[in-house]
């Protein structure tokens, strides 16, 4: 194969520059010669430093204060992760006995009630019964949600 046709190397690892190209060399020789960012942004001096580097002094006040702090902080934390898990557990309660009350409601017609479906009424009577204990639990469940709701906003 001949390489009469091939483009040297140099050429090709040169794109065409435009005038955007030999601005951003010329910042790059700038930025290289002064050690400094061609941007217009100030550069900040050691000198310039809004603060002073603490203290050692300052800093050994600063550690038990930062430790006590975190201490606090994590008491807090695990005093509501406690509140959560009550709440959880108690929601998880009421919305058990208000399934079963549903389940039991919704039975009763066929149930079995042994010699108690010899007395008038007792099927309409333990249905509402078992129809205002849903209500009840539906309540309770909705206050332990609520409750939860809180924990997260007061955290």
């Amino acid at each position: 194969m001949s390489m009469q046709g091939l483009v040297p190397n140099s050429e090709l690892a040169r794109p065409a520059l435009g005038s955007v190209g030999q601005r951003l060399r010329k910042c790059q020789r700038q930025a290289d010669e002064t050690m400094e960012p061609c941007a217009a942004t100030p550069v900040r001096r050691p000198a310039e430093l809004s603060s002073p580097t603490p203290s050692p002094l300052s800093l050994r006040q600063w550690r038990p204060a930062a430790q006590r702090n975190l201490r606090n902080q994590w008491s807090r934390l695990l005093a509501a992760k406690v509140r959560w898990l009550d709440a959880a557990s108690a929601g998880r309660s009421h919305a058990s006995a208000l399934v079963n009350a549903h389940l039991s409601r919704s039975y009763m017609p066929g149930m079995d009630l042994g010699v108690l479906r010899d007395m008038p009424g007792i099927r309409d009577r333990a249905s509402a019964k078992l129809a205002h204990k849903e209500v009840q639990c539906r309540e309770m469940l909705l206050s332990t949600y609520k409750e939860m709701v809180k924990l997260i906003h007061a955290s």
